[in-house]
């Protein structure tokens, strides 16, 4: 954000110090906020057989993985403000991170899960949405600030796209990059063409949350991780506050755990467990923490194999050998080996 700002600022003080005799335009943006790539083509294919697989075929039948490890990490966020029946919205047909589409519907009811019955204007399908996959669309979301790195729903025909502000100009113009599979540029002056991607923050939300809540909440999920599948494996945990968050340390059977909480608004939960438990651990753990505090929100879930052996693949990986060995047949790795 910072770069764009003192680049505009170089720029228009460039143009005012020459008296207008240098005019300067952004033709083009390259960086960690703008990096769209439409219809990218590598230089160069490489294939399989273009490489030595000896030393990583090698590497691949005597690894030996007995646990999984997982990161999780969790954000305080408001709620999303409500919708309501009848209220006229855009709805994210094409649920892409980048080239998605948002089309013109209205809310017909709200479900109990917190879900949206929407429907579509164009066709009159109907659907169930999460909040997430609506935007509200009344007068407040065109008055919203809008500059350069911005990423922002551009209205075309009956669709609206998603894209970047490349660049936001004096004149209230806004150069813009479509998020298509052209990348197409084009400088929009209607503001009512542009609205931010992502909503603001719900003013009226309150975030029902005290350390000394969440640290309860916390101990009674990992607690229940000590009782998978009816087996009674007790729990030790440890607590020690740090600064306005704390840590916790648990360790069971089979399992332990390490849970950081930094006092304001993120949650950083590391898991081992036995890899067969290891999707039902998560689902408990994250179920129980989500339950009680609903304004907490998982944004991370990486999950990682662990044991010895230089190991990179969990157990379910070694059904069959790797497309890039030469040799797939000469050895079939022993599932249930620990040593």
């Amino acid at each position: 954000k910072a770069f764009f700002e003192h680049l505009t600022d170089v720029m228009t003080t460039i143009e005012k110090r020459t008296g207008g005799l240098l005019i300067s335009e952004i033709r083009r943006v390259s960086d960690g906020m703008v990096n769209f790539a439409p219809r990218f083509k590598p230089s160069r294919v490489v294939t399989n057989v273009e490489y030595d697989n000896t030393a990583a075929y090698q590497q691949w039948i005597t690894q030996r993985p007995l646990a999984g490890q997982a990161i999780l990490q969790f954000e305080l966020q408001p709620a999303m403000e409500p919708l309501w029946p009848g209220e006229r919205v855009l709805i994210n047909l094409q649920k892409d991170i980048w080239t998605g589409e948002w089309y013109y519907g209205h809310v017909r009811t709200i479900q109990e899960d917190g879900t949206y019955d929407v429907v579509y204007d164009k066709d009159g399908r109907k659907a169930n949405e999460k909040r997430t996959a609506i935007r509200k669309l009344d007068e407040k979301v065109f008055a919203e600030p809008i500059e350069a790195g911005t990423r922002v729903l551009i209205h075309k025909g009956h669709v609206w796209y998603q894209g970047s502000v490349l660049e936001s100009r004096e004149n209230g113009s806004f150069k813009l990059q479509f998020y298509d599979f052209e990348g197409s540029v084009e400088v929009r002056e209607d503001r009512k063409d542009i609205i931010v991607q992502t909503e603001s923050p719900y003013p009226h939300a309150v975030l029902p949350l005290s350390p000394l809540q969440l640290k309860k909440v916390v101990l009674e999920a990992l607690g229940n991780l000590g009782e998978h599948d009816g087996k009674s494996l007790k729990s030790t945990s440890s607590v020690q506050d740090v600064g306005e968050g704390f840590v916790i340390v648990s360790f069971w059977s089979g399992g332990n755990a390490v849970v950081s909480w930094d006092g304001r608004s993120h949650l950083d939960v590391n898991l081992l467990t036995p890899e067969e438990f290891a999707p039902s651990y998560h689902k408990i753990f994250e179920s129980l923490l989500v339950a009680a505090v609903p304004a907490l929100h998982k944004v991370v879930h990486d999950v990682h194999p662990r044991g010895y052996g230089r190991v990179v693949n969990f157990k379910r990986d070694f059904d069959m050998q790797p497309v890039w060995s030469k040799k797939q047949t000469d050895i079939s790795f022993p599932r249930n080996a620990t040593k």
